[in-house]
């Protein structure tokens, strides 16, 4: 049964102000008084009224969070994490997929001005070089983004280091005595797909190692069929690789597959690394080595500074960097 304010200030020994305040504007209070009355918010299963606070506030506690796809684990991954965060504080997550088309993600953003909405959380992973500023001028209210664009100043934003990521991936197969890269990347026109291949041949001419066009193929981020037709192509070179690192944990694994049905032995023959760490990763046969990346708190951390925007008038802009780290497994 729900509980209202004055039963979770009681039991946590501070003020219905106080409750109120770790909801609403968590940032006001103190670390431990904030996590002590959010713990007890989950375990009595209080939820804050939002009609009630809509008189108040003008607000809907609707917040919407639109990714490039939903067929990529590590898009759920985010959903949970901004829900872990929105859900105790009386927000409500409504969630959108551009399918990895620009013109889709226009029309998504236009269309959510005609929505009750406090607030937007913008995954960027799907963006072109060209395309996302025409996209994030069509935002008209609070948001916060989910990547690393250094040409925007005027939006708060939360992202992971994947050039570190793609270093250290590389570097480890190379520092195992790898000489023969393959890459398997989503599409080459993606501003992650940029970044990644940037750091790959970054890497190997430091370690004076050749990097030739036919040693990378591009397929689709959320396609298992790209990763196991990338490793195909990749095989038919005239120097197949010893060693592979696929752009994400999906395209790995699509690689996996097609390596065992090929009869070759992972990783005696051909060592492979993906980036995410994606739930299923540790349990693929061998286990994949990847990147992880730390997508639940990715989706917490958006959520956080959003609800700092609400909040305060006039909050700054803050730019959250979280940290990778490989994680190595039986498939390298």
């Amino acid at each position: 049964m729900a509980l209202d304010m004055k039963a979770i200030a009681e039991q946590a020994g501070v003020s219905v102000a106080t409750v109120s305040r770790a909801l609403s504007r968590p940032e006001m209070v103190r670390p431990a008084t904030r996590e002590k009355i959010l713990a007890l918010v989950e375990d009595l299963g209080y939820k804050p009224n939002p009609l009630a606070r809509g008189l108040v506030t003008g607000r809907t506690g609707q917040i919407a969070l639109v990714v490039p796809t939903l067929n990529n684990p590590f898009f759920a991954q985010l959903v949970e994490g901004c829900q872990k965060f929105l859900i105790p504080r009386g927000y409500n997550l409504i969630i959108f997929s551009s399918q990895e088309y620009r013109e889709k993600e226009l029309a998504i953003l236009r269309n959510l001005d005609q929505r009750r909405l406090d607030g937007l959380i913008l995954s960027g992973s799907g963006f072109f070089p060209d395309d996302y500023h025409p996209i994030l001028a069509q935002i008209r209210m609070p948001a916060v983004l989910i990547e690393h664009l250094a040409d925007v100043n005027q939006l708060s934003s939360v992202y992971i280091d994947d050039y570190a990521g793609t270093i250290m991936a590389v570097q480890h197969l190379v520092n195992n005595g790898h000489r023969q890269l393959g890459v398997i990347a989503g599409s080459p026109h993606m501003l992650t797909t940029s970044r990644r291949l940037k750091a790959v041949k970054n890497v190997l001419r430091e370690a004076d190692l050749p990097f030739a066009g036919r040693q990378i193929v591009y397929g689709d981020y959320s396609s298992l069929e790209s990763g196991s037709d990338g490793l195909q192509a990749l095989l038919k070179s005239p120097h197949p690789p010893t060693a592979v690192f696929a752009f994400n944990d999906i395209l790995a694994i699509g690689a996996l597959k097609a390596a065992r049905e090929l009869g070759l032995k992972i990783p005696g023959d051909l060592a492979v690394i993906g980036f995410d760490d994606i739930p299923m990763a540790a349990y693929c046969n061998p286990p994949l080595s990847t990147i992880r990346s730390p997508s639940l708190e990715l989706g917490q951390q958006a959520a956080r500074l959003l609800l700092e925007q609400l909040s305060r008038e006039k909050a700054p802009v803050k730019k959250v960097l979280l940290p990778v780290e490989l994680v190595l497994r039986g498939s390298c």
